[in-house]
């Protein structure tokens, strides 16, 4: 398995998009939001994309990652991790030496996964809680 750089194709957004039981996504958005994206790897074994991981972001001060997704079938092998500790040491090249926030939103029962991964879960002491709308 490799990760490789902004490889990703809008079909393979979609299919790992509905094998994540996220209901259906249109193809000419997910080209849309692949385009807008500032970085997206993704997880290849023989010439197929089993993971993916999106970064949004500023590229000064502020990043959000978004959609990391392994295909069902190969869950539980640490692919996940390894997307996300390549996406860190993406971040960290990107800073320059500086320090950044790197967010996300996680998926109801995933944030074990995350916090074993280094991040922390909010409200904490001094950081309020994340928030999201939906606009309709």
């Amino acid at each position: 398995m490799e990760i490789l750089e902004n490889v990703l194709t809008a079909e393979d957004y979609v299919r790992l998009f509905q094998d994540a039981g996220w209901g259906d996504f249109e193809l000419s958005r997910a080209e849309i939001l692949l385009k807008k994206s500032y970085v997206t790897f993704a997880a290849v074994e023989n010439g197929t994309v089993i993971g993916m991981v999106r970064l949004l972001g500023d590229g000064v001060w502020s990043f959000f990652m978004k959609d990391l997704i392994v295909d069902a079938s190969y869950q539980g092998q640490g692919i996940g991790r390894k997307l996300l500790v390549h996406l860190c040491d993406y971040v960290r090249k990107e800073a320059n030496g500086y320090p950044v926030w790197l967010e996300l939103s996680s998926v109801k029962g995933k944030e074990p996964f995350y916090e074993k991964c280094g991040f922390i879960r909010r409200p904490t002491e001094d950081r309020g809680c994340g928030m999201y709308r939906i606009v309709e």
